[in-house]
């Protein structure tokens, strides 16, 4: 994809909403706070409580719709964002919304008129920017450009304007000037992969590839399955008049390129068919892996959301909390699991080993007692029963 365009967008013009309840407002504070801590599952669960409460909230559609689209099923988020469009059509980032899953979809005219929609109804840098993604898709440069122009003059600090500018100016083959925007894009916004292997990229054809190397250096550390970041490496390396290493890098992004091959494969066809469900477990298992887990809870979130209260998949959603460190919200989600199937044996058995890693052995114990009493026989129980001792007796 030229230009980051696919970002969901809230807006900020001052229009006049539907008034709503306290009640109404609360369960969209949570389902927001949610969303923003990535708990796809829960934030959807809240906003669909607020639709409960007022089926009409477009408050409530076009969070659900941010949720959908999160979540990968861009059908069902483009239904919830087309009702508020209907009922309020200067609803802020609605349009801009329905232009991204136009774009992702490869609709570009439509996505086009969507983005302009979007920026004739507010001054927002987001919107020329996805116009200028859109142009660019469609072979028109100098029209990015123009666009980009227009993002940067509302606010010069749009760092994803500065990236976009830096790519469609390395396209017209003025290097020197992209690599000046691509860092200006890095100072502005050091957390997008796309601007490290840019400038990267651009440091190497400029001619200093010590710094491209010290760049990739970390990105593969943060990132191991990069195998473009790796090749980077190869080619600093290989400028540098070091050929061992960068073979060695070589080799070794190849490698990282085969085991990504069959999850980049999946993540077309989850791309292409959303709605298959069997693809996106399957993208999700791929996922797990290699270790790729926030990619995995992602995909496992959106299964769930395809089957809300499959207990394996929930399971799994909390199995991958733990391995990112957020086990605050892999408990929530055990105890969810447990609140509806009291005796489910993997969650008795993970909820035991959640409290003994934290040092709670009373609390593991009663755990462990419900788990033994499902499956006494089970050869994990031994392995417990070993770990918690004295406790037990």
């Amino acid at each position: 994809m030229i230009g980051v365009v696919a970002t969901s967008a809230c807006g900020s013009r001052e229009e006049q909403l539907p008034a709503i309840s306290p009640k109404i407002a609360s369960g969209i504070q949570g389902a927001n706070q949610a969303l923003s801590q990535g708990d796809l599952n829960r934030a959807l669960s809240k906003a669909e409580d607020v639709l409960a409460v007022d089926p009409s909230s477009v408050d409530g559609h076009f969070l659900k719709g941010r949720v959908l689209f999160e979540l990968g099923r861009f059908s069902a988020a483009e239904s919830s964002f087309v009702i508020v469009a209907n009922q309020h059509p200067a609803y802020p980032g609605v349009f801009h919304n329905l232009a991204n899953i136009s774009y992702l979809r490869k609709e570009y005219r439509a996505a086009l008129s969507r983005f302009l929609q979007e920026s004739q109804l507010e001054s927002d840098p987001r919107s020329w920017h996805a116009v200028a993604g859109v142009y660019a898709e469609l072979g028109v440069l100098d029209s990015a450009l123009v666009a980009i122009e227009s993002s940067l003059a509302i606010k010069d600090t749009y760092a994803p304007a500065w990236l976009s500018r830096a790519m469609y100016t390395e396209q017209a083959g003025d290097l020197s000037n992209a690599l000046s925007y691509g860092r200006r894009s890095y100072q502005l916004d050091a957390s997008k992969t796309t601007t490290w292997l840019l400038v990267a990229r651009l440091e190497n054809q400029i001619g200093t590839p010590d710094s491209a190397l010290v760049l990739m250096q970390r990105m593969s550390e943060q990132d191991p399955f990069n195998y473009t970041a790796l090749f980077e490496m190869g080619r600093s390396f290989q400028r540098m008049g070091n050929v061992e290493a960068a073979n060695q890098m070589y080799v070794r992004s190849d490698e990282v390129r085969k085991i990504m091959k069959p999850v980049e494969l999946l993540e077309t066809d989850v791309r292409e068919y959303p709605q298959r469900f069997s693809q996106r477990v399957q993208l999700a298992e791929a996922n797990r892996a290699i270790g790729r887990w926030d990619q995995a809870l992602k995909q496992y979130q959106s299964a769930v959301s395809m089957r809300p209260g499959n207990t394996e998949l929930l399971s799994n959603v909390a199995l991958m909390m733990v391995q990112l460190g957020q086990r605050d919200r892999a408990q929530n989600v055990f105890l969810d699991i447990l609140e509806s199937e009291p005796n489910h044996f993997p969650t008795l058995v993970n909820m035991t080993v959640f409290y003994l890693e934290v040092g709670n052995l009373e609390e593991a114990a009663l755990y462990f007692n419900r788990a033994r009493g499902q499956q006494p026989d089970n050869p994990v129980i031994s392995r417990l029963a070993s770990a918690l001792g004295s406790t037990l007796e």
